[in-house]
């Protein structure tokens, strides 16, 4: 078999489930992860022959691709900004709008005049795969970064990346509903989180890749509880951080002004609603 009748009978099956552009995307992917061939290189071999060891292993990974399992779970990874971060089924996927959101943190530091002798304390709650936290410290090593998850997996995992990005980050095994398990942590200069904000009922406009395989505690929240986390986080916030600190959340679009409203009575003296690339309300910062 060919490059090419391989490259046609793999868009052909990923057409059946996938929209046409995000199927050959694919397509791309694998011919890279399996085959070695970039993309920019496929139509120069489409007359090359397959290796004959390499089919195994990308009908295994077609057969997953067709069962709606995401490609980064099949292939154990996932870009982040600039770097690549290992996933699996106890971590969600990091999306691009939780880029935007490490990005909004990163320009709002950089903007800081920092005490060298006095560096921040930044929390991430709700770690995952430690990608934010990952992130942020390679930014400003300077800074103290700790990351906080109720999954023992994902903290496992998070300690991988950690290490395969030289990053000392701190992890706690910890559940921000129960303020028990972060009495123990010292007090913030920024608090960031992205929590789970997708409501229950939600779930039937979202894609069976997401339902079938993404853990369900790390993305939903009940319909009669939509603010759940945000009220926890602000819990914790009144004491544990500091006089003018910083929370940068990411938020459900249709809960912006909830979100805004909820921190202003708690006292910050300012509090930002801002949209994501697609215009949506999709981040909040509070200033305390």
């Amino acid at each position: 078999m060919t490059i090419g009748q391989l490259y046609t009978h793999l868009l052909s099956e990923l057409k059946a489930i996938y929209p046409y552009e995000e199927a050959r995307s694919i397509v791309y992917i694998l011919m890279e992860q399996y085959l070695q061939v970039s993309k920019a290189k496929v139509m120069m071999r489409f007359g090359f022959e397959v290796p004959d060891s390499s089919l195994p292993p990308l009908a295994k990974a077609m057969e997953e691709l067709l069962e709606h399992k995401p490609m980064q779970y099949i292939m154990g990874k996932s870009w982040f900004l600039e770097g690549e971060f290992k996933v699996n089924q106890n971590v969600l996927i990091p999306r691009p709008e939780t880029e935007e959101l490490t990005n909004l943190i990163i320009e709002e530091l950089n903007s800081l005049t920092i005490d060298s002798n006095f560096p921040l304390k930044i929390l991430d709650i709700g770690t995952g795969s430690g990608c934010i936290a990952i992130t942020l410290k390679n930014h400003f090593p300077e800074m103290s970064v700790f990351a906080v998850d109720l999954s023992e997996e994902a903290l496992s995992l998070a300690r991988i990346n950690a290490l395969d990005h030289k990053a000392d980050v701190i992890f706690i095994h910890a559940d921000i509903l129960d303020q028990q398990t972060l009495d123990d942590l010292p007090s913030f200069d920024v608090i960031v989180s992205n929590p789970p904000y997708v409501l229950e009922s939600e779930k039937k406009l979202m894609q069976q890749n997401v339902l079938k395989f993404e853990p369900h505690s790390a993305l939903f929240v009940p319909d009669a509880d939509p603010l759940r986390y945000y009220k926890a986080i602000d819990e914790f916030a009144s004491y544990k951080l500091r006089p003018g600190g910083y929370i940068f959340l990411e938020i459900n679009e249709r809960f912006g002004e909830e979100v805004k409203l909820l921190y202003l009575k708690s006292g910050f003296r300012k509090v930002d609603t801002l949209k994501d690339l697609s215009s949506k309300d999709r981040f909040v910062i509070c200033r305390s």
